[in-house]
């Protein structure tokens, strides 16, 4: 499977990424309609303390560099059932690929980190 990403949605992630690592929550809801996550015109204050409270959870213990991606998006996945929120296809099949090449990784080194090997070619 293969998807490709226009600029916008590269850029985009990028600025969430950078917006959750600051727990910029009110500035991710918005990356969230940027990316399509959240239909334009949605109400974002209900929306807004779930997200938050899924981020804490997902960046505690260490913060960013300890990011469970796989768990993640299972609670992402979770919140589509209450609220008008959805995983693009696109994301789906990122999210995938980053969850296989982390857990090989996980098992040849236990202390792998996958947001410190993503963000040199993040920061490109």
């Amino acid at each position: 499977l293969v998807t490709r990403l226009t600029d916008d949605q590269k850029y985009g992630m990028i600025e969430a990424i950078a917006h959750l690592i600051h727990r910029d929550y009110d500035a991710i809801v918005k990356d969230f309609v940027n990316l399509g996550f959240i239909p334009e015109g949605v109400n974002l204050e209900p929306i807004l303390p779930v997200l938050a409270k899924v981020f804490d959870q997902a960046l505690e213990g260490g913060g960013a560099k300890n990011i469970n991606f796989q768990e993640l998006a299972s609670d992402l996945a979770q919140i589509t059932f209450d609220y008008p929120f959805q995983i693009p296809p696109y994301f789906a099949l990122i999210i995938r690929a980053i969850g296989v090449l982390e857990g090989i990784a996980l098992v040849g080194d236990p202390d792998f980190a996958i947001v410190d090997e993503a963000y040199p070619y993040l920061a490109q």
